[in-house]
C-alpha cells in the first residue's frame, strides 16, 4: 500500500465516527483530471478530503487520478 493510499484510509477512519453527506456529481475522468490539476495549481497543496469536497467526483476515481498524476509528474505526492 502506497504512503498516499494510507493517508486517505487514515483519514476516512477519522471521518468515520463523524458522518455527513457527501455529494457526488457524475462526471467523466477527462474533466475530474482536469479539474483535479487546475485545483492544485491554485492551491497547491491538498489532502484527499479536500480534493474529494471540491471535486466532487467519485472517490475511486478520484484516487485513481492522483496515482496517474504522480506518475505522470504532473503533481508530487505529500509526506
Amino acid at each position: 500500500m502506497t504512503a498516499m493510499l494510507r493517508d486517505i484510509k487514515e483519514s476516512f477512519e477519522k471521518d468515520i465516527s463523524n458522518p455527513r453527506v457527501i455529494i457526488v456529481e457524475e462526471m467523466d475522468k477527462k474533466t475530474a483530471k482536469q479539474k483535479v490539476l487546475d485545483f492544485m495549481r491554485s492551491h497547491k497543496t491538498s489532502d484527499i478530503a479536500e480534493l474529494h469536497q471540491n471535486i466532487k467526483c467519485d472517490i475511486a476515481m478520484l484516487i485513481e487520478i492522483i496515482d496517474e498524476l504522480c506518475e505522470e509528474e504532473n503533481i508530487a505526492e505529500g509526506e
